[in-house]
């Protein structure tokens, strides 16, 4: 499956490096785990009045958190959908499903191990010429002083994150803190402290992308179409995952 992997992304990038032709404008990117970021972090920015769903791969669950699969070689799913509500809020919910965790002890393949997770993220302070945006978020809280049971905390982060564009086609860059905040557990945020990362738009169908999360590095393209985009990651450790994804806009720009 790595393998193939590899293939898929190299024939990708070609095709869409040298055929720019029926290419959409940029629109923000959304990253591996459902919301506009980067790879595996967030950015400061949102998509405004724009509905995203998306399916992500990754070969490996070890890098996105140490907790989140007994087996860590199990394959990931997650099957997430954002919305940009408001210019300044974006909000997320995502399913995680290990398909070869089994999610009973008690019965043989009584059906493959999942997580639900929600978030949020609010831009506080907008971009400007020469100071750059800046946005709290939390992803997968801990809900169980509120009594609430749809989220398992198994991939928490709780952030602040600041992003500014810079020349190249609007290309960006992110910087940002991860804290322990609505997380019971300790050391099991997946946003460690200091995080950042770099957006760089060769083309407005085409991007490389690099992240920190505060423990892997990792390295990706970004491949769009009208309302389509592909990414496809390389995390140390020999992780690869893929995203694709579609932007529905509200207001009917496209």
């Amino acid at each position: 499956m790595a393998r193939s992997i590899k293939y898929f992304f190299l024939c990708y990038s070609f095709i869409f490096l040298f055929d720019g032709s029926v290419f959409a404008e940029r629109v923000e990117s959304t990253n591996l785990l459902g919301y506009t970021g980067y790879l595996t972090i967030p950015s400061a920015y949102i998509s405004h009045a724009r509905w995203s769903f998306s399916y992500s791969y990754f070969s490996q669950s070890y890098p996105l958190n140490d907790y989140i699969a007994q087996e860590k070689n199990s394959e990931l799913w997650n099957f997430s959908s954002s919305l940009g509500l408001f210019p300044f809020m974006e909000i997320l919910f995502s399913v995680y499903v290990v398909p070869q965790e089994n999610i009973s002890s008690s019965y043989a393949n009584y059906g493959a191990n999942k997580w639900r997770t929600l978030g949020v993220k609010l831009r506080v302070v907008d971009e400007k010429k020469y100071s750059p945006a800046i946005a709290l978020g939390t992803t997968d809280p801990d809900l169980k002083d509120a009594e609430a049971s749809l989220s398992a905390p198994n991939i928490p982060s709780s952030y602040i994150v600041l992003s500014k564009e810079f020349g190249l086609n609007n290309s960006s860059f992110s910087i940002g803190y991860g804290f322990d905040y609505f997380i019971s557990i300790k050391n099991r945020a997946r946003l460690h402290e200091v995080f950042g990362g770099v957006n760089l738009e060769i083309s407005d169908y085409y991007s490389l992308l690099c992240d920190y999360d505060g423990k892997y590095w990792s390295l990706g393209s970004g491949l769009r179409w009208r309302n389509f985009d592909l990414i496809f990651s390389y995390t140390e450790g020999n992780y690869l995952a893929f995203r694709t994804g579609y932007k529905y806009d509200l207001l009917n720009k496209d």
